[in-house]
C-alpha cells in the first residue's frame, strides 16, 4: 500500500512538473527556478537598446517612436513627438502651459493620440498640455524625468499615477514584482532618516544586460520584493509542495490555463489567468498602504515633487487614477486616506471615489495585453474634472488664467 502511494506521488509529481514546463513557456507569471537567473536574448537587448533603453530612468521611448497595441476596440497606434512627449494632434507646435508626468494612465495606453485626457484638456483650455507619461513608470521614475529636464514656462505640472505606484517605487528590477519583465531595471529611492537617497539603475550600458548576474546580490538586497514576494512564488522541486504552499494562486492559474489548452481557448484562458495576477497585485497595493515605511517613502517622493515644482515656479498637482480593482470594493480603499492626508500639502485629485460614482454610466476601461486602461469616455471625464479643479487653483506667480486665455 505504501509503495502504491509513493508511486502515485512520483507519477503526480512528474506530471505536474511536465505541465508546469509547458505553461511556463506560455505564461510568464508562472515562475520556476529558471526565473532566478533568466536568460536575456541578445536580439531582445538590441531591440530594447534601439527603442527604449535609458541608463538613468530605466526606459524611455525615443523621440519619433511609433508603435501599436491590440485592444478590445481594435488596433491602437501611439506616436512620440520630437521632444519626447506623446503626440498631441493639433497642439504639438503650440506653447505648452501644462505638463503631465506619470505612468501609462498618464500616457493613456490603449486609446489613440487624440483620445487621451491631456489632449482633451488641450481642447478645453485651447493650449498645449504636454504628455510626458511613460508606461509602467513608478512615481520615482516620473519624478526623475521631470527633474532631469523641467520644461520651461510651464505653469502647472500634473503628476498622474495609479495607486499601485507604492509598489513600483520599491522595485530595482521589475521582474521581482512583474514576473518576466526581465528588461525593466530601474532606479529607486530609499529612506535615510528624514531624507531619501537615490540608488541608480544597475544597468548603465547595454552590455550590462548580458552580465546582469554579477549585480544580483546588489539588486536582491535593494529590491523590495525579492524576498517578500518573488521567492515565495517560485515553483521549484518538489512541485507539489510549492503548489500547495500557495494553492489559491498556483492552482488557480494552472487550472485556468490547462482548461483553456484542452478547450483550445488558450488566449482567453491567459486573460483569465492574468486577472488572477491583477487581483494579487491589488492586494499587495492595499497591504503596502498599511505599512508605515512604504507610506513614508511615497510621502517623501511627493514632497520632493512639490518642492521641485515650486523651485521651477510651477504649481504641482497630484492625480490618482484607479485601476479596475481599485474601485471594485464599495468601502473606502486603503490608499484614499493616504492621499486625503497628502492633500493638506498640495492639490490632490483622486478619481477613485469619482470613478465608483460613475461606473455603469460610462465605460471606464479598455482591455489590452498589458491590462485595462482608461477609455475614451473616461478620459473625457478626467479632462473635464481636472479643468474644473484648475479653476480653483490659487496661482500667485501667474495671472488667474492657466493658459494664454481665461478658462470659461
Amino acid at each position: 500500500m505504501l509503495l502504491y502511494l509513493i508511486l502515485i506521488i512520483i507519477i503526480t509529481e512528474v506530471s505536474v512538473q511536465a505541465l508546469i514546463r509547458i505553461m511556463h513557456t506560455r505564461f510568464q507569471w508562472l515562475i520556476t527556478s529558471k526565473d532566478l537567473t533568466p536568460v536575456i536574448p541578445l536580439e531582445l537587448i538590441e531591440k530594447h537598446g534601439k527603442q527604449s533603453f535609458h541608463p538613468y530612468l530605466g526606459w524611455l521611448q525615443q523621440p519619433g517612436a511609433r508603435w501599436s497595441n491590440p485592444t478590445s476596440n481594435g488596433e491602437v497606434t501611439y506616436e512620440i513627438d520630437c521632444q519626447g512627449r506623446r503626440k498631441n494632434p493639433g497642439f504639438d507646435d503650440t506653447p505648452m502651459s501644462i505638463a503631465v508626468y506619470g505612468d501609462s494612465y498618464a500616457f493613456c495606453r490603449l486609446v489613440p493620440d487624440d483620445c487621451t485626457w491631456p489632449h482633451y484638456m488641450s481642447e478645453i483650455l485651447a493650449c498645449h498640455v504636454g504628455n510626458y507619461g511613460v508606461g509602467n513608470y513608478g512615481f520615482d521614475q516620473a519624478l526623475l524625468r521631470y527633474e532631469s529636464d523641467p520644461p520651461k514656462g510651464v505653469r502647472v505640472v500634473i503628476m498622474a499615477i495609479v495607486p499601485e505606484t507604492i509598489a513600483r517605487i520599491q522595485s530595482l528590477w521589475k521582474h521581482y514584482f512583474e514576473y518576466g519583465n526581465i528588461l525593466a531595471f530601474k532606479p529607486r529611492f530609499v529612506l535615510n532618516g528624514e531624507d531619501i537617497n537615490l540608488i541608480s539603475s544597475p544597468i548603465q550600458v547595454l552590455d550590462d544586460y548580458t552580465n546582469y548576474v554579477r549585480y544580483l546580490d546588489f539588486i536582491q538586497s535593494n529590491d523590495g520584493f525579492y524576498y517578500r514576494k518573488f521567492l515565495k512564488d517560485v515553483i521549484g522541486f518538489p512541485a507539489l509542495f510549492h503548489l500547495m504552499s500557495n494553492p489559491k494562486r498556483h492552482l488557480s492559474i494552472l487550472g485556468i490555463l490547462t482548461l483553456g489548452l484542452v478547450q483550445k481557448k488558450f488566449n482567453s484562458a491567459k486573460r483569465n489567468a492574468f486577472d488572477v495576477i491583477l487581483q494579487e497585485n491589488a492586494k499587495w497595493t492595499r497591504k503596502l498602504y498599511e505599512e508605515t515605511e512604504s507610506c513614508d517613502l511615497l510621502r517623501a517622493l511627493i514632497r520632493r515633487f512639490k518642492l521641485s515644482c515650486e523651485n521651477n515656479n510651477s504649481i504641482p498637482i497630484l492625480v490618482i487614477i484607479p485601476q479596475p480593482y481599485d474601485i471594485q470594493q464599495p468601502e473606502k480603499e486603503k490608499h484614499e486616506d493616504f492621499y486625503i492626508e497628502i492633500g493638506k500639502e498640495l492639490q490632490v485629485v483622486d478619481f477613485t471615489n469619482l470613478f465608483k460614482e460613475i461606473q455603469g454610466r460610462i465605460s471606464l476601461y479598455v482591455q489590452g495585453p498589458l491590462g485595462p486602461h482608461t477609455s475614451k469616455e473616461a478620459n473625457v471625464y478626467i479632462a473635464k474634472e481636472l479643468v474644473k479643479r484648475l479653476r480653483n487653483v490659487k496661482i500667485k506667480t501667474y495671472p488667474d488664467d492657466i493658459c494664454s486665455m481665461t478658462i470659461n
